[in-house]
């Protein structure tokens, strides 16, 4: 059975502890974007959650709307109204925009492709929603660190199936899609993450069901996969404890779309 889009209600009282930014990282992704999106118009993002991105964007003058499949995510964007303005949001699904062609002048994706089933239908709703001559900034998250995409297949070996999480898992994949349609690539500044973590420590987050990758797995299915991709990791990797994120970047690829 295909996997559906991941909808993250289950974890909307903890999305911004365990998945924010550090202070000094999200201003540096706030103006790395506002850069881009400066002047451009209104702004759509898909899987906006719980204004992660938006929120700040929207503080700094940038005109921005946001749609998303949780309701428990939007509620907490909302809960954030009494430290200052919004974004405009939308309950409604990312492969479905409703919205007319060209509406936006730029569209947005912050590590939510990957959640997508599917998400080729995402970017060619995005790229219609945008005018001509307008950007598109997609962010991949964890999918552009080799070593956790691979746990994550492992993973997915593990628990009997194709991929570990229903959407998008290769960047190149992404970028031939834009190709295709006449978009033009380009990367964007990395921005330092400053965190460290070990792939012990992601291997128990996963094991509690702390991604997104396991929920769809009851609980001995989860707890016997992650044991052998942890005996599989031993195996390839070595010491568990090695470091495997220092200073990881916030990278976002950029998408200026044809006139």
């Amino acid at each position: 059975m295909a996997q559906a889009s991941v909808n993250f209600d289950r974890a909307a009282g903890c999305y911004d502890a365990t998945r924010g930014f550090p202070p000094e990282t999200e201003a540096e992704v706030t103006a790395l974007l506002a850069a881009e999106l400066a002047g451009r118009g209104r702004c759509l993002e898909i899987g906006v959650g719980t204004g992660r991105i938006a929120v700040p964007l929207r503080r700094s003058g940038i005109d921005i709307c946001g749609v998303d499949i949780s309701v428990s995510m939007l509620g907490e964007l909302l809960r954030k109204g009494e430290s200052g303005p919004l974004p405009w949001i939308s309950y409604a699904d990312a492969t479905a925009l409703p919205f007319d062609d060209g509406s936006f002048g730029a569209g947005l994706a912050c590590h939510v492709l990957h959640l997508v089933a599917g998400w080729e239908r995402a970017v060619r709703e995005l790229v219609r929603v945008v005018e001509g001559g307008g950007v598109l900034l997609i962010g991949l998250g964890g999918s552009e660190l080799p070593l956790i995409r691979a746990v994550r297949g492992q993973l997915a070996i593990e628990s009997g199936r194709t991929q570990a999480d229903p959407g998008l898992i290769d960047p190149e994949v992404l970028e031939a899609l834009m190709a295709a349609l006449g978009a033009r690539s380009r990367r964007l500044a990395p921005v330092p993450r400053r965190e460290r973590t070990t792939l012990r420590a992601h291997l128990q987050w996963l094991e509690s069901n702390g991604s997104a990758a396991t929920w769809e797995l009851d609980e001995a299915t989860r707890i016997a996969a992650i044991g052998r991709v942890r005996e599989w990791a031993q195996r390839e990797c070595g010491d568990l404890d090695t470091t495997i994120v220092d200073a990881a970047p916030v990278v976002f690829r950029a998408y200026d779309l044809p006139r």
